[in-house]
């Protein structure tokens, strides 16, 4: 792997029009540490699937190396929390190479009926809206049996009176 460093021929051009130069290693590390160069900004391209591919450091624009600077920064997060955790798989590949079918049939939970729930969902929150406009006594009664799930005998018990 070699690492190539190309810096603006004119460092005023503001990334408009540029003639590249390429430096040395040693050349670029002299010329950044120079004060005039400290508002230079560099973005470095490699590539993370092949380690023996050439790194390639190139001047940039402000708006450029934030731009970078954040997908960088995106990249090291993510890579501090995956340890340990399998790459993502698309639920959308196919299961294996010639079979047809998604992986979204094969990991389908079928004890889950999503409709039902939605439409229990929907149920439970007419209730409350019908409950709110009861007094709060019957309000209050009819939230323990459907809401909370109560029997009628455990609400009479508790209230005292006869089924």
């Amino acid at each position: 792997m070699s690492r190539k460093y190309y810096v603006w021929k004119d460092p005023a051009c503001g990334g408009v029009n540029i003639e590249w130069v390429e430096l040395t290693g040693k050349e670029f590390y002299a010329m950044i540490i120079l004060p005039e160069n400290k508002n230079r900004r560099f973005v470095r391209i490699g590539n993370e699937i092949c380690h023996d591919a050439d790194v390639i450091v190139l001047e940039a624009t402000e708006a450029e190396y934030i731009a970078w600077r954040k997908e960088q920064d995106a990249h090291r997060y993510l890579h501090k929390y995956d340890k340990g955790l399998s790459n993502p798989v698309s639920l959308d590949g196919d299961v294996k190479d010639g079979d047809s079918g998604s992986l979204h049939e094969v990991v389908a939970d079928e004890q889950v009926n999503v409709e039902r729930e939605a439409l229990h969902h929907l149920a439970r929150k007419q209730l409350e809206m019908a409950l709110q406009a009861l007094d709060d006594e019957d309000a209050a009664l009819l939230s323990e049996v459907y809401l909370k799930g109560k029997t009628y005998a455990d609400v009479a018990r508790s209230l005292g009176v006869n089924r």
